[in-house]
């Protein structure tokens, strides 16, 4: 009776093992399992976010078009243009001096004016798209001031010396004008250079490209003309391209003008903070 006893618990102590056993061989089998789905889940979810695109607007792909597309070619004159490279996603939205000129009267938003054809606009653009990628800065507006390479497409008015004066000799549109007046504190005078390097002033003041403007709400908080100081022409006429050092001073300048726009805390009328 004892023995019988006794090989029933041995019987009943393997098949608890065994019972233990599957269990245990089944919750591996769950593990791995779980862990080879989610394996193939990530990797599907890895290749759909792969497969997004950012939806580009008609103005981002025509203005990466106006810059790219003269890579490699010459102006008249001889000058070949800087090679350039464009972000599709370059928040780029194209406005008219007409509108440019509303926007600085009394609303918001960072102004950009420069051309195509002009190639110290094609070195900095990059740099102001890149700094414009460090913030939070989801616009700007762009004002094409010249359509092509010729003058006379030109939105501004020009000058040139005649009898040691200077006189006008192409008008400006009249929201150039307009322009002018609005950001006279901040543009420079419109200088001319004769042949005996005497400067002579036309009494104006004048729209440099590139230049960036930041307005808030009719107020001018940010504005970097030109590039850096002594970026000038080489020995051979030739505008140089900018050193590193120059690139991250450029980059400074115009973070500060982005960073300054999107201060909420920015007193326009103390300009503290600005």
């Amino acid at each position: 009776m004892a023995n019988k006893k006794k090989n029933e618990e041995v019987v009943e102590e393997a098949n608890y093992g065994k019972t233990m056993l599957a269990c245990i061989l089944i919750l591996i089998i769950l593990v791995v399992g779980y862990l080879g789905y989610k394996k193939i889940y990530d990797k599907e979810v890895s290749k759909d976010d792969e497969k997004v695109e950012v939806k580009l607007t008609d103005d981002e792909k025509q203005f990466k078009k106006d810059f790219e597309s003269l890579n490699g070619t010459s102006l008249s004159d001889g000058e070949n243009l800087k090679k350039v490279s464009i972000v599709e996603d370059n928040n780029v939205e194209y406005i008219s001096l007409k509108r440019a000129t509303e926007i600085i009267k009394g609303e918001s938003g960072v102004i950009y004016f420069a051309y195509p054809t002009d190639n110290m606009s094609r070195i900095a653009i990059p740099v102001f798209l890149k700094a414009m990628e460090s913030t939070s800065l989801e616009k700007v507006y762009y004002v094409k001031v010249r359509e092509n390479a010729s003058e006379e497409t030109d939105c501004r008015d020009f000058y040139s010396i005649e009898k040691k004066k200077a006189k006008r000799s192409k008008e400006g549109k009249d929201e150039y004008y307009t322009l002018l007046d609005l950001l006279d504190s901040n543009l420079s005078n419109y200088n001319l250079v004769n042949n005996d390097g005497k400067v002579i002033n036309t009494g104006e003041k004048r729209l440099q490209v590139p230049t960036a403007v930041a307005v808030l709400n009719g107020k001018v908080v940010g504005f970097v003309e030109g590039t850096v100081d002594k970026h000038e022409l080489d020995s051979n006429g030739v505008l140089r391209d900018l050193t590193n050092k120059e690139i991250e001073e450029l980059t400074t300048k115009y973070v500060e003008l982005i960073t300054n726009y999107l201060n909420d805390d920015c007193d326009i009328e103390k300009k503290e903070d600005c």
